[in-house]
């Protein structure tokens, strides 16, 4: 495993896996809700300076079984959120996109997973005092921060059904579909639409609980079928009717899903936890 920068934060060698990058402006100018919330956040927190900070893929932002003094919200990158068993073996939670907001304070507690870039990153920190400190003195940030950790127990909730209830192909196209609609904000609806994905069949195992060899024939025979083509870190919609019908989702089920939509119709089929568009690169 990999040093984790909550455990070399002021040690003069931590300067390998960041450097400082300019101050972040304290809102976004952008109109998804996720991301206005993820603006709200910082703007409440404005007056605390705090440079960006660089990550190179593989760091490790903290570790499981550490003690994190600090939060983290991601402006670019990716970053996977990891379990390793005894045995080695190997569960990713989540995937955190630019505007997660990572390791909000638990009471002390160590943390349960790992937060490991999957690509070059940059990160805000924030320690968990000046949190503490700006919670007690600014109730919107706490509701805030509050409606984020909703929206991201909405997800999980959706993980768990994934990997308990449906089979390796609707896990597969089911982790796909959501990762595109968190991209880009809204279900696929025309044909030969690529997104980028800086994955590897093994990221996609893990997330799904499959072997690389069963990920390989998954993405084969939806390749073959026409309705997807995943390959050198690209994700190309074919079909998009018949992947949202082979992630194991409808319309119909899905607006029920989503009882926080925006408001202007255009999110009502995507379920509350994928709502969440990357901020746009003056976002930092």
């Amino acid at each position: 495993c990999g040093i984790s920068f909550a455990a070399t934060l002021g040690d003069a060698g931590s300067g390998i896996l960041y450097k400082e990058r300019e101050k972040i402006p304290a809102r976004p100018e952008v109109a998804d809700a996720r991301a206005m919330l993820i603006g709200n956040i910082l703007s409440h927190l404005a007056s605390v300076p705090t440079p960006a900070q660089d990550f190179a893929c593989g760091a490790e932002l903290y570790h499981q079984g550490e003690t994190c003094d600090y939060s983290f919200v991601v402006m670019e990158g990716w970053v996977a959120l990891t379990v390793i068993l005894d045995d080695g073996s190997c569960q990713i939670l989540d995937f955190a996109l630019p505007g997660a907001f990572l390791a909000l304070p638990l009471a002390f507690a160590p943390m349960y997973h790992t937060a490991r870039c999957l690509t070059d990153t940059r990160v805000c920190v924030y320690s968990h005092a000046t949190l503490d400190r700006f919670m007690e003195s600014t109730p919107r940030l706490a509701l805030d921060l509050c409606r984020l950790a909703a929206s991201d127990e909405a997800r999980a909730h959706d993980h768990i059904v994934n990997l308990s209830l449906r089979g390796a192909r609707e896990r597969v196209a089911h982790l796909l579909l959501e990762l595109y609609v968190r991209l880009r904000g809204h279900l696929p609806e025309r044909p030969g639409e690529i997104t980028f994905l800086p994955l590897t069949q093994a990221d996609i195992g893990q997330a799904t609980g499959l072997t690389n060899v069963h990920v390989s024939r998954m993405l084969h025979g939806l390749r073959e079928d026409g309705i997807l083509h995943f390959a050198t870190h690209a994700l190309e919609v074919l079909d998009p009717e018949a992947l949202i019908t082979a992630a194991g989702l409808d319309h119909e089920g899905t607006a029920a899903w989503d009882s926080h939509a925006s408001g202007d119709g255009e999110n009502e089929s995507i379920p509350v936890g994928w709502r969440g568009i990357p901020p746009p690169r003056d976002f930092y």
